[in-house]
C-alpha cells in the first residue's frame, strides 16, 4: 500500500463498503455520495490516501484511533492513511454522508510559506481532534465545492483534472478554517458499549506506552486477559490486528518528529522501534518512502521554492 505518484490505485483495505465505480474515478481522487439504511458498525479499516468524511446523519457515532466522536449533519473528519477509523451508524437507520478520497501528490507545491494546506493530515500537534465542525457559511461553501467534484466527472479528461485539483485545494482552505476553531474546542463526550469501551482503553493505552516495548502479553495483563483474548476483540472489530496498529500509530508518531525537524535516528527511538534498520523498512512499507524522503517532501511542501 503505496502512496508514490498520481497513478497508484485507489483502494480499501478490510472495507466492504461500495467502491467507486471507474466512470466516476480518477487515480488520485473521487468523489462519493452514499446513503443506504446502515448494516451496523463496519470493520476497523483505514485507506492508501487522505480522507475528508462530511456526515449527513445527527448523533452518528464514529471511532477514530480509540477515540469516539459524535457527529452531527455537516461535521467533518480529516483522515490520513494511517488513521484506523469505524463507523458505528445505527443498525436500520439512514445512513448518509459524503467522502471525499484524494492522493497529497493531487495538490503537491500548493501551499504557499505561512499556509499548508495538508497541515491537519500531515503536520499534527499533540492536541489534534480529527473533528471538523464548520460554521453554516463554510458548511454552505463545502456544499458547493462538493457538487462541483462530483459534477466535474462528466467533464474532459484535461479540464476534469484542473476542477478536481481546484476544487480540493479549496475544501481544505474551508476545512482548514474549520479546524483552527476545533482546535480550541473538545470534541463531545460519546456514548458506547461495555466492548467498544473496552477496546477504546487498549487502543488508548498503547498510544499512551507507544515509546516501550509493547507485546501482546503485556498488553494482556494490562487489561486482564489472554494475547487469544486481545486478538478475539481486535478480529471482532474489524481485520486490523493490534500488531498492525501499533505499527502504523508508531509510523504515524514518526511522521510528526520528521515533520518537526527530528532526525531519522530520533524519530524512530521516540516512536518505539528499537531497531533503526526495522524502522526504515517499516516506515517504507507503511509510506512508499524512506524517512529522508518523507521529510525532505514535507519541508519543501511547508517552504516552497518562489518562481524565479
Amino acid at each position: 500500500m503505496r502512496i508514490c505518484s498520481l497513478n497508484v490505485p485507489w483502494r480499501m483495505v478490510a472495507h466492504d463498503e461500495q467502491r467507486p465505480s471507474k466512470d466516476l474515478f480518477t487515480a488520485h481522487v473521487y468523489f462519493g455520495d452514499y446513503s443506504q439504511p446502515s448494516t451496523g458498525a463496519l470493520p476497523y479499516h483505514y485507506h492508501d490516501s487522505y480522507e475528508i468524511f462530511c456526515s449527513l446523519n445527527e448523533s452518528l457515532l464514529y471511532r477514530v484511533n480509540g477515540s469516539v466522536y459524535t457527529m452531527n449533519r455537516g461535521d467533518i473528519l480529516l483522515l490520513n492513511q494511517f488513521d484506523v477509523h469505524q463507523s458505528l451508524a445505527e443498525p436500520g437507520k439512514p445512513y448518509r454522508r459524503q467522502v471525499t478520497i484524494f492522493f497529497p501528490e493531487l495538490i503537491s507545491g500548493w501551499s504557499v510559506p505561512g499556509y499548508d494546506l495538508l497541515r491537519m493530515f500531515e503536520r499534527r500537534e499533540s492536541a489534534f481532534m480529527h473533528l471538523v465542525r464548520l460554521s453554516d457559511e463554510d458548511y454552505e461553501q463545502f456544499q458547493l465545492l462538493f457538487a462541483r467534484g462530483v459534477a466535474s466527472a462528466q467533464l474532459a479528461d484535461a479540464e476534469r483534472e484542473m476542477i478536481r485539483r481546484l476544487t480540493i485545494a479549496e475544501m481544505l482552505v474551508v476545512v482548514n478554517r474549520g479546524a483552527r476553531v476545533a482546535a480550541t474546542q473538545t470534541a463531545p463526550p460519546a456514548a458506547s458499549t461495555e466492548e467498544s469501551l473496552r477496546l477504546d482503553r487498549i487502543m488508548s493505552f498503547v498510544d499512551e506506552h507507544l515509546t516501550e516495548e509493547l507485546t501482546l502479553a503485556r498488553i494482556a495483563a494490562e487489561f486482564g486477559t489472554t494475547p487469544n483474548g486481545i486478538n478475539r476483540l481486535c478480529r471482532k472489530a474489524g481485520s486490523v490486528t493490534m500488531h498492525q496498529y501499533i505499527l502504523r500509530r508508531r509510523v504515524e508518531r514518526a511522521r510528526l518528529e520528521l515533520s518537526s525537524g527530528r532526525s531519522v535516528t530520533e524519530a524512530a527511538f521516540s516512536s518505539g522501534f528499537g531497531n533503526l534498520s526495522h524502522f526504515v523498512r517499516i516506515f517504507r512499507q507503511k509510506t512508499g518512502l524512506s524517512p529522508k524522503q518523507f521529510q525532505r517532501q514535507i519541508l519543501e511542501r511547508a517552504s516552497p521554492t518562489p518562481p524565479r
